[in-house]
């Protein structure tokens, strides 16, 4: 997976799959061993105001690669 793609983060809590956050790829990183354990994400809220802005800035994270559902691969 390289920057770019579309996860959906996995959470182990009690929110219903159509509740999973949509994220992108920013970066990967690699373990000591070099294979990727970690990845860097971006995630956006969906809540907007009045004329259709985002009202939160968005959050980077860093996120296990098991708990990320690879949805689409980037354009490059």
């Amino acid at each position: 997976m390289c920057a770019g793609g579309i996860v959906i983060i996995q959470d182990d809590g009690d929110n219903s799959r159509n509740k999973w956050k949509l994220a992108r790829v920013i970066a990967t990183l690699p373990s000591l061993d070099n294979n990727v354990r970690k990845i860097q994400l971006i995630v956006a809220d969906k809540t907007l105001n009045g004329k259709g802005k985002q009202v939160k800035q968005e959050r980077i994270l860093e996120h296990p690669v098991q708990k990320l559902i690879f949805l689409q691969p980037s354009e490059t």
